[in-house]
């Protein structure tokens, strides 16, 4: 964040001579709406979350058995056999329901981090192209502050603070242009 914040104090000294020197571009675009728009973003996320739908089913019928055993077990007598063997699968099934739950989670959330990963650099790249072809200088991030969402004051404190570009210009801003791109190449290529 620091290199990042230094770079644009350093831009904000160079950029306006290399504007007068030459007709320089520089595009804007808005990486929370592509990546909430980008139809392979849902279809990855829905991939997940059904994923995690199944496993979460598998964990809750291991904890109906839990229960079944928890009111089982008082039925037999203390140091009886079958209750011996009952408490052994008590034991044996929540330490299966905590690995469960762990490997879930950890399978899950690193699922997602290479899916979003893998758009990241999909998304970079793409706006790397078109940028080449429409010669931009470069493209910056740009984000509106959500004054409207369900987040508390310090979250949005937190989000006005950390704006780096507060006006572009519409006319260079290529989110919408990128998110039809990648739509469509993602819709081609779903078809084949």
């Amino acid at each position: 964040m620091r290199s990042y914040v230094v770079f644009l104090f350093i831009l904000s000294f160079f950029l306006p001579s290399l504007v007068n020197a030459q007709n320089v571009k520089i595009g804007f675009i808005d990486l929370k709406k592509v990546f909430r728009d980008y139809k392979k973003v849902t279809v990855m996320e829905e991939t997940i979350r059904q994923e995690t739908e199944a496993e979460m089913s598998k964990i809750k019928g291991l904890k109906e058995e839990v229960k079944q055993l928890k009111e089982e077990i008082p039925l037999y007598k203390a140091g009886s056999k079958i209750r011996q063997n009952k408490e052994k699968r008590l034991t044996e099934k929540l330490f299966e329901i905590k690995y469960a739950e762990e490997r879930a989670n950890h399978f899950f959330t690193q699922k997602l981090k290479i899916g979003l990963e893998d758009i990241y650099r999909e998304v970079s790249e793409e706006i790397e192209e078109y940028a080449r072809k429409n010669n931009f200088f470069m493209v910056l991030r740009v984000a509106e502050p959500d004054f409207f969402g369900s987040q508390t004051a310090e979250a949005l404190r937190m989000q006005i603070h950390t704006r780096d570009v507060l006006y572009w210009g519409k006319d260079y801003d290529i989110t919408n242009t990128i998110l039809e791109r990648m739509n469509e190449n993602y819709t081609k290529e779903a078809r084949k």
